[in-house]
């Protein structure tokens, strides 16, 4: 939808923008899924970017990253395994094991911290 959108209103005159605008904010203004309202760009002029990357990527652009990135600041927790079935050591429950052994004080998974 969005690449058509953008095809519509190809000049950059005045009018041709102005319509171009009030017509997207129209298209917001219909949309009654809070969902898709929070999935399309609220600026129309960032449209044909949007429809080349998609909503996701452009609402959270560093939601990927390169492997130079990855191999510098990223934490491999392949070794994790969910046990959804309950775990096998008597009296545990549901939860993660994990493939291979570790120290005291070790840091198995990273986890951010939320003060309260």
């Amino acid at each position: 939808f969005m690449a058509r959108y953008d095809h519509l209103f190809s000049g950059n005159n005045r009018e041709s923008v102005s319509l171009r605008r009030n017509l997207w904010n129209l298209v917001l203004s219909l949309q009654t899924e809070q969902r898709v309202v929070n999935a399309l760009p609220s600026d129309e002029r960032v449209l044909e970017e949007v429809a080349a990357i998609g909503t996701g990527r452009f609402a959270l652009p560093e939601s990927t990253r390169s492997q130079q990135w990855l191999e510098k600041h990223g934490d491999c927790i392949d070794q994790l395994v969910v046990e959804e079935d309950g775990l096998t050591v008597e009296g545990a429950g549901s939860g993660a094991v994990l493939r291979r052994g570790v120290t005291a004080g070790e840091v198995i998974v990273p986890v951010p911290l939320q003060h309260i």
